[in-house]
């Protein structure tokens, strides 16, 4: 948190936002002899963009800035530091579809078998106790 508060500058703060929903959570980590209990420090909700009106909610756009940057939460300014490995394979390579992608999958799973057809379907007619064509 970046405040005029010369302590609050040691303080770290972990913000996780959730795109399913929209909302963030920010939870401090405690540290011995800070001053500073740590837990929640906001708890999970949506948050309305800095300076807008109601109904103007926060996204993971307005949190996907350069670092370090300062995003401001609930007339907080926070800054921004470092971030999680999934943020930023979602930041290099684009739209989520692009990270998880079944048919990504499908293809990785039909290159790791190919060739194995006959030692695969061995395996099912042994687990076919009852040899009904159906596992």
């Amino acid at each position: 948190m970046s405040m005029v508060n010369p302590d609050d500058h040691k303080r770290r703060f972990v913000i996780s936002y959730f795109m399913g929903d929209g909302s963030l959570s920010i939870y401090e980590p405690p540290i011995q002899n800070s001053g500073f209990v740590g837990g929640k420090f906001l708890e999970r909700q949506r948050v309305i963009r800095h300076k807008a009106k109601f109904g103007d909610w926060m996204t993971e756009q307005d949190l996907l800035i350069e670092l370090p940057g300062t995003v401001w939460i609930n007339n907080y300014p926070f800054s921004l530091l470092e971030t999680d490995k999934f943020t930023l394979r979602y930041i290099h390579k684009g739209k989520l579809d692009n990270i998880v992608s079944i048919d990504l999958i499908h293809q990785k799973m039909r290159n790791k078998v190919q060739g194995m057809s006959r030692e695969i379907m061995n395996v099912f007619r042994l687990i076919d106790e009852e040899q009904s064509g159906a596992v």
